[in-house]
């Protein structure tokens, strides 16, 4: 990584300091919008954002533990399928928890 930033900045007159892969892992590990344990729960930032901030009163975001637990995905999508009167055991995938959520804010 430290060879492509100075290439950056030499090529393109910039002065972006150099990250060693340790610090960019420590950026990774620090991301508050990667679901690491894969099941549709992001730490996110309140309040930074409309889906930041509706993401925790919608399901789809916030810790899974502790007194800060927010519902998961799953109970999400349950709740979703029930309001329409569907089975709400059904299987989903990720692009339809984005499709719920886009539908239930009104955007195409």
């Amino acid at each position: 990584m430290i060879q492509q930033t100075a290439a950056a900045n030499q090529a393109y007159g910039l002065s972006i300091p150099e990250i060693s892969s340790a610090g960019l892992v420590q950026i990774f590990n620090a991301d508050p919008f990667i679901d690491f344990a894969g099941n549709g729960v992001v730490a996110g930032r309140p309040f930074t954002g409309l889906l930041d901030t509706l993401g925790p009163f919608l399901g789809i975001s916030g810790s899974v533990s502790g007194p800060a637990a927010k519902p998961t995905a799953a109970e999400f999508m349950r709740q979703y399928h029930l309001a329409k009167g569907e089975n709400p055991d059904q299987a989903f995938t990720p692009q339809d928890v984005i499709d719920a959520v886009k539908e239930m804010l009104g955007l195409p």
